[in-house]
């Protein structure tokens, strides 16, 4: 979880990314993504602006990584926080192709291969 609310404090932190001994991918909970009408937030200030600078910095195409909003509550009843959500992926991380789903889930649905 991300409680940094402004732009310089979320640049530092994201320096966690670069530690080769991480987890090919990361849930991030940005609190300061949204907020009421009087927070005057927008894409170029704070958390938001920090995520998009941290994306376009050039070291991502070297690590084949970004940050981005997770799309993983389809079926659930919307919530807020849902937005507040992000995903770091470390695509050349040498387990990035794992799966990872549970023993519930089948492969193939993840994979979004047809069963036969």
């Amino acid at each position: 979880m991300f409680d940094l609310d402004l732009f310089t404090s979320t640049m530092s932190a994201f320096t966690l990314f670069d530690k080769s001994a991480l987890l090919p991918r990361v849930y991030c909970y940005f609190d300061d993504i949204q907020s009421a009408p009087e927070g005057a937030l927008s894409e170029r200030i704070g958390e938001r602006e920090a995520i998009r600078q941290f994306n376009c910095a050039s070291v991502r195409d070297a690590r084949n990584d970004h940050l981005s909003q997770a799309f993983i509550f389809e079926g659930m009843v919307p919530e807020h926080w849902h937005q507040q959500i992000f995903l770091y992926h470390r695509l050349s991380h040498p387990k990035y192709n794992q799966y990872v789903g549970g023993r519930n889930a089948r492969r193939e649905d993840a994979l979004g291969v047809e069963s036969k």
